[in-house]
């Protein structure tokens, strides 16, 4: 019976692709099992040099000469010694001085898994790491940790080593302790540079480095450039270290990679790029929750959702909040004698003013406003007017007809309705008040004086807390301050009084200047001001430099 036949090499080492090794290594892996001579074993034989490698073989740093320097590698998964000068094991047991037992198989197999001309292994002696540098430097600068000089004994003379060489030694860092940027400066500083040493963290502290961190990256050397990654488009990724990847703006920076390099500090390198500048770890990497971490309260109730807000809530994927609408205010005047701007004007009538002017108080305040605009003086035109706009509103406010006189279209058909009070309210001006709801939708309304300066300040007091408190904001009434009176006031007592004055700040602090007179009907001083006096109903006067309560309009809270 003919002996089993051994599987091919080729086929072999395909079957072994999932070990993730470079396909040379796998190539190696089933020749050695083949030459093993079991051909029944061979398969199991060729997997289980496959992952010993995967398990021993630890990432390389390959410089810019090819050669690749590695400490504390682990032992090489076979012992085939190449007797070859590219290939090289240092190692030298710390306690007795004595060589150690790895296989020169070891550096082979690294130089072929990462391309490399050439390879040495050493461990973690610093006298044979810098002899190895002494060998290969040829003429050229060797960049050294200045703590692996300090660790040197036996008499050596490092400089002199060298110096046999013809090779230039820099100094880099300190005797406790080598920041990477200690290594680019001296990168930088020596062009011409053949090898770099990095120093495995158990023997030796460098501030700042993992052990992915290749020294590649420290010298400003070209590192493959392994795939693409566009925003929108890519999977999931990672890289290895010592690897890059091409990256757009907003994409999702893969796994493994610890730094994005802007494109104009590269050589723009397709297959291989180099940086023109330092790279820190980190840098231009937008970590998942620096902006807003899980938890974080991000806007509190009662925000006002504007432009900002509503990017906020968007870039975190919120296409619905809880949110309070803006109010829809509807907004009308009474009276026969009122007439729209512009319009002819008999003898005994007036331009509605009012309606204008507190539809601009409600866009003001927030809400959306729907002015109406003048209604005549008949209870029943009156009423279907303020039926229809119900549709539309969530408070109404009119201004006139609730006066004492007959024709007060207002009182007398809102009275009717059992829901709605107008009490006399001891402030000045604004005396006449009516607040209630009306028709089944039982929708708010406020009603207001006739006379235009009333009207504005019954707004501010009555009509602006009514908004707020709609919209969830808070305060629900502006904020008073203080402020010096540059005048005196005289006030009728037991009615709250509202001057109308002018608030500034100067170097000597607030101060405020009653403006006009107290009629009602003064638009044009009311116009003038940017502020309302505050008189208490129990003071019949304030005097020049009295401290003053004061309420600063058109000002944001």
């Amino acid at each position: 019976m003919a002996p089993d036949r051994p599987p091919s090499v080729d086929r072999l080492a395909r079957s072994l692709a999932d070990t993730g090794l470079p396909h040379p290594l796998l190539v190696d892996a089933a020749r050695q099992a083949v030459a093993d001579g079991d051909p029944a074993g061979a398969v199991d034989r060729a997997r289980d040099l496959a992952e010993a490698t995967a398990r021993h073989l630890l990432t390389g740093v390959v410089n810019a000469t090819g050669v690749l320097l590695h400490t504390n590698l682990g032992r090489a998964p076979w012992g085939t010694t190449l007797d070859d000068a590219r290939y090289r094991t240092l190692e030298f047991d710390l306690a007795t001085g004595e060589r150690g037992s790895r296989q020169d198989r070891a550096p082979a197999l690294l130089a072929r898994a990462c391309g490399a001309e050439a390879a040495i292994v050493v461990n973690n002696c610093a006298s044979a790491v810098l002899l190895v540098l002494a060998a290969l430097a040829e003429g050229r600068s060797a960049v050294v940790s200045r703590g692996e000089l300090v660790e040197i004994g036996g008499g050596f003379r490092i400089p002199d080593v060298m110096a046999q060489s013809g090779a230039r030694l820099l100094e880099v860092g300190t005797t406790n302790r080598t920041r990477r940027e200690d290594f680019a400066r001296a990168v930088s500083a020596a062009d011409d540079a053949a090898l770099v040493l990095s120093v495995h963290r158990s023997n030796y502290r460098i501030e700042g480095f993992t052990e992915s961190v290749a020294v590649a990256d420290l010298a400003g050397l070209g590192l493959p450039v392994v795939a693409d990654i566009y925003a929108g488009s890519s999977r999931p990724f990672a890289i290895s270290p010592g690897t890059a990847v091409k990256i757009m703006t907003g994409a999702p920076v893969p796994r493994g990679a610890d730094a994005v390099v802007p494109f104009e500090a590269t050589d723009r390198g397709n297959a291989r790029v180099r940086f023109t500048e330092a790279v820190r770890e980190g840098q231009h990497v937008r970590r998942a929750g620096s902006d807003v971490g899980q938890g974080d309260l991000v806007l509190p109730a009662g925000t006002v959702v504007g432009p900002r807000e509503a990017g906020l809530l968007a870039s975190l994927g919120l296409g619905r909040v809880a949110a309070r609408p803006r109010p829809r205010v509807v907004v009308l005047s009474t009276g026969n004698e009122l007439r729209e701007p512009g319009a002819h004007l008999d003898f005994d009538s007036i331009y509605d003013g009012n309606s204008y002017m507190l539809a601009a108080a409600v866009r003001a305040a927030g809400a959306i406003a729907y002015r109406v605009g003048a209604i005549g003086d008949d209870p029943r035109t009156f009423r279907r007017t303020l039926s229809e706009q119900l549709v539309r509103a969530d408070l109404v406010v009119t201004s006139g007809g609730i006066s004492e006189g007959e024709k007060d279209v207002v009182k007398e058909t809102l009275s009717a309705l059992g829901t709605v009070a107008f009490p006399k309210v001891a402030m000045q001006p604004g005396k006449p008040q009516g607040f209630g709801t009306i028709f089944d939708e039982q929708t708010p309304i406020i009603t207001l004086p006739g006379n235009p300066v009333s009207a504005y300040v019954s707004f501010e007091v009555f009509v602006l807390p009514a908004i707020r408190r709609l919209m969830g904001l808070t305060p629900y009434r502006r904020p008073m301050v203080h402020a010096v009176l540059t005048q005196d006031i005289a006030s009728i007592p037991g009615r709250r009084q509202y001057v109308r004055g002018v608030f500034e700040v100067t170097h000597r602090g607030a101060k405020v200047t009653p403006l006009g007179g107290h009629g009602s009907h003064l638009l044009g001083s009311l116009a003038q001001a940017n502020a309302l006096i505050v008189v208490g109903e129990d003071e019949t006067a304030l005097n020049l430099g009295d401290t003053v309560r004061t309420l600063v309009l058109d000002r944001p809270f």
